[in-house]
């Protein structure tokens, strides 16, 4: 019996239906408290493969 992904890749997740991903959302946290002086800008890569929530998850942090 096939499961089917109750996700499409069109669409991005709403952030009330958002789970796991609880390490990546913590290694925004830690990243963004990180403070310097001077002050000096922080990168982050979200990588991954097509349809797998880069976007959702930034939408999640607050990003897009």
């Amino acid at each position: 019996m096939r499961i089917e992904n109750p996700y499409t890749t069109e669409y991005h997740v709403n952030p009330e239906q958002f789970a796991g991903r609880n390490d990546e959302i913590e290694a925004f946290r830690r990243a963004l408290a990180i403070k310097s002086e001077p002050p000096s800008p922080v990168n982050i890569a979200v990588v991954g493969s097509f349809g797998i929530g880069k976007t959702s998850l930034l939408e999640l942090v607050g990003w897009v």
